[in-house]
């Protein structure tokens, strides 16, 4: 079981990325083709992506196996959050891949032809994913007790907890398509729906309901140090992540459905 839960998302983690950030690095240079850059970027995150699979589903499939099945079969909410690492993050990470590949393969793959909408739904999906993960632990607690999945999540996978911030990024990248597209849309006889103000107002609210989220989230767990212990279970912390967390997640929906709406055709 360790093999699944650290050797093979660590070997993967040490080797793999730093060689591929290395390369992306290297072509970060003004004397470079940008479509290198774009290319090793896509082929960067990805990377991420896979590696952020392996170690999250790693430490959920160890809890089942140490728990037992019971662990999952018993409680509803494990077993929702296990679907979502295990299988979830597996299926973006292949839609990841499947989309620079397919971005970096085009005849005139060049920044201007990737399609930024997607791009961003694939950032946004994994901070949505992270930022509800977290939301079901504010909620519910540590469902069938405490294990090496809360452990993990809650405590060594802290650092990979920045991500509930991807959703800022992503969001901004669906709507920056939408309007870049905006003039070819109408040659397909569709109308823009919202209008710049909207959408800003939109992204900013979110925006600015998951930066609280953020910082409530960060002093609770750096304002302790050097000590190990975090706050996120008291009170006052817990209820104001609850909120604040439950807004921005709330938000993000509604933005990913305004940008749905954002073009219907006349």
């Amino acid at each position: 079981m360790r093999v699944v839960q650290v050797t093979v998302p660590l070997l993967v983690e040490a080797t793999v990325p730093p060689v591929v950030l290395a390369k992306l690095i290297f072509e970060l240079n003004p004397n470079k083709p940008v479509s290198n850059q774009i290319k090793w970027g896509l082929i960067s995150g990805t990377v991420y992506l896979l590696v952020f699979w392996l170690n999250n589903a790693g430490e959920w499939i160890a809890a089942v196996v140490g728990k037992g099945l019971n662990y999952i079969i018993q409680y509803p909410i494990n077993m929702l959050s296990f679907i979502l690492t295990t299988v979830g993050l597996f299926l973006l990470t292949l839609y990841a891949g499947y989309f620079s590949r397919k971005s970096i393969h085009r005849p005139d793959f060049s920044l201007g032809k990737i399609d930024l909408k997607k791009a961003g739904l694939i950032i946004t999906a994994l901070g949505m994913y992270l930022t509800f993960i977290f939301l079901l632990w504010l909620y519910f607690g540590t469902v069938g007790g405490w294990g090496v999945w809360y452990a993990w999540y809650l405590g060594h996978g802290y650092l990979d907890l920045w991500g509930l911030t991807l959703p800022f990024i992503g969001l901004c990248l669906i709507f920056t398509a939408s309007t870049q597209n905006k003039d070819a849309d109408k040659i397909n006889k569709k109308r823009y729906t919202l209008t710049n103000k909207q959408v800003n107002f939109v992204l900013y609210l979110t925006q600015a309901l998951g930066m609280i989220f953020y910082i409530i989230f960060s002093v609770a767990y750096d304002f302790p140090i050097p000590s190990t212990h975090i706050l996120i279970a008291e009170p006052v912390y817990r209820n104001s992540l609850m909120v604040s967390g439950t807004l921005y997640f709330i938000l993000i929906l509604l933005t990913l459905g305004l940008s749905v709406i954002a073009y219907i055709k006349e």
